[in-house]
């Protein structure tokens, strides 16, 4: 009997010692997850403080369900966000619906519109008011932790001025921030205001630069304010018309290799190599997979000055083609040829 106790107690032991380490993995997963945001992966795309107030964002990454942002107004003055000091300063969360948000996705918030689900205002516990964007200029940032205890900016953008920072010594705490800490400008940050001087503002912006290409691509595009356009008179769309279609995100692509003139890939630019470009362009019998390594002579066309050029170098001693010759290297040269393939540079 006491041994069988003895075998309920370990068994015991183990049960719940086994459960808390499964409970201990799953916060430390979620906990990944819901951090799992990089500065400038979330962006703000809109700012408008003529009525109704307004703003907009945009995911560059997928975010799963249940994942919360946090938005506030509150300008970042001392160590601490300011929540404290005005009633028109306030944060709003946004938790992500269970069908999740793929990357390109376009948020817009529109006050004058009854609080979707997803938003909430939340109490920071600092005194703060309500989210109220300012007439005469005002910031907006997104992050990740817990409202009013960010653990991370994402974004940032001021309409107050074309630079971050408070005059002193009695800041506008309404309207007036220092950079957000963890924030670089024009990296993640965006000042758009009409001058350098505090309270020198646009009551509305909206970004109007590219809505396409790669994640680091946009994060630069977004954060410049030479892709931002303000006015003290109302914006139809603060979206920029990319609330149906959303951004997209293009991947990155790897460049390929290859040897310039060598389309046969023998490693050797040759007689058979001018053959071969002849019979690609002329009979159609060569199968030419890196478009690039046939331009010889590198002037971004595919014509019988390539086949020549070789002819000429390899008889007459005239120049070497261009890079990549000779060895494996990418194209040096933007143009509209493409190297699909060229496995002998891949082993």
């Amino acid at each position: 009997m006491r041994h069988q106790f003895k075998n309920a107690r370990v068994n015991s032991s183990r049960y719940f010692g086994i459960k808390s380490l499964i409970l201990l993995i799953s916060i430390s997963v979620n906990g990944i997850i819901a951090n799992a945001q990089e500065q400038g992966d979330i962006a703000i795309i809109g700012l408008h403080s003529d009525i109704p107030d307004q703003f907009a964002w945009v995911t560059l990454i997928d975010l799963d369900p249940g994942q919360v942002l946090y938005f506030t107004d509150q300008g970042y003055i001392g160590n601490s966000l300011q929540g404290s000091r005005t009633v028109t300063d306030g944060t709003m969360s946004y938790t992500v619906p269970e069908e999740g948000l793929r990357a390109g996705s376009v948020q817009i918030r529109n006050f004058g519109d009854p609080l979707p689900q997803e938003y909430r205002r939340v109490d920071t516990g600092d005194g703060a008011g309500t989210l109220l964007l300012g007439k005469f200029g005002d910031q907006l940032t997104v992050y990740t932790g817990s409202p009013g205890d960010p653990d991370q900016y994402l974004f940032a953008v001021n309409t107050n001025a074309s630079r971050w920072g408070t005059t002193s010594p009695e800041p506008n705490f309404v309207t007036e921030t220092n950079l957000y800490p963890g924030l670089t400008n024009n990296i993640n940050a965006v000042a758009v205001g009409a001058g350098p001087v505090p309270g020198e503002e646009f009551d509305n912006c909206y970004y109007t630069g590219p809505s396409t290409g790669t994640i680091n691509q946009l994060k630069g595009a977004l954060a410049n304010p030479a892709n931002w356009d303000c006015t003290d008179d109302p914006i139809p769309d603060i979206t920029n018309g990319t609330l149906a279609s959303g951004f997209e995100i293009t991947t990155e692509q790897e460049e390929v290799t290859f040897r310039r003139g060598d389309v046969n890939e023998d490693n050797a630019a040759d007689i058979t190599d001018v053959v071969n470009i002849l019979a690609y362009q002329f009979l159609g019998t060569f199968n030419l997979l890196c478009l690039d390594s046939g331009d010889v002579n590198d002037d971004g066309v595919l014509d019988v000055s390539d086949p020549l050029a070789l002819l000429s170098h390899q008889f007459l001693g005239t120049d070497p083609p261009p890079s990549p010759y000779g060895v494996c290297g990418p194209d040096p040269t933007p143009d509209d040829l493409d190297c699909g393939a060229y496995p002998d540079c891949d082993s």
